[in-house]
């Protein structure tokens, strides 16, 4: 499976978007019922934690977006756009709030939703996170369209550094 996305990477590069495989099956489960998971994201798109870090990526190559997780409950953030973006469902996204640019996850569903619906995939429909839709009857895909970040946020660091009982999940995972 990782072999395979190498390998087809440079196709969803030049569609402005990288993949990778999750859920089950990327977990190494098989099952009948099992659907398929995937997640996108443009892969100029930058996520950081803090400001300081935004000395790591170029502009205008990167988008780079902020999380910011005051005044919010653990998991959840708002993503700050720093940067401007050339990917028209990031653009169509974004709202205003106190002056600043944030990018709204209900509006980039949405916006992804339509995408699908633009290759004839009209069975689509807003499944949580995911866009669902079958290609055959008992085929369900579940696409997660996102943004990659290689940092982590304050709130996660317990999580990664938890003692792991018999190494699960084990360091590649985490």
């Amino acid at each position: 499976m990782d072999i395979m996305e190498v390998v087809k990477k440079p196709l969803y590069i030049m569609k402005r978007l990288d993949r990778m495989k999750s859920g089950s099956t990327r977990e190494g489960f098989r099952l009948i019922t099992s659907d398929e998971d995937w997640m996108f994201w443009p892969p100029d798109h930058k996520v950081i934690c803090n400001s300081s870090q935004i000395s790591l990526y170029r502009i205008p190559q990167h988008t780079v977006i902020l999380m910011e997780c005051d005044d919010l409950p653990p998991g959840l953030t708002r993503l700050s756009l720093l940067s401007q973006s050339n990917n028209a469902e990031t653009v169509s996204s974004c709202v205003v709030m106190n002056d600043n640019i944030y990018v709204s996850s209900k509006i980039f569903r949405e916006n992804y939703m339509r995408f699908l619906n633009s290759y004839d995939i009209s069975t689509a429909v807003l499944h949580g996170p995911c866009s669902t839709y079958s290609i055959l009857q008992n085929a369900d895909t579940d696409n997660a369209f996102c943004f990659k970040s290689h940092h982590w946020q304050t709130s996660a660091l317990p999580w990664i550094q938890r003692c792991r009982e018999r190494g699960w999940p084990n360091q590649t995972v985490v």
